[in-house]
């Protein structure tokens, strides 16, 4: 693993991964946490607004 971290403990990483695919312009992201997800994609929808980030 990249995070050296366990099967259990890779949410952080997962979330990172995710958003990534999303601001690379993925039409679908499949997740078992989509809570976090959720909240991170209005995060990012919230910097590209503000922040002018593509």
């Amino acid at each position: 693993a990249l995070t050296g971290r366990g099967p259990g403990d890779v949410g952080a990483a997962t979330l990172a991964a995710e958003l990534a695919a999303a601001a690379g312009g993925a039409d679908f992201i499949r997740t078992h946490e989509p809570r976090p997800l959720r909240d991170g994609l209005a995060v990012l929808a919230a910097l590209k607004e503000t922040a002018r980030i593509r």
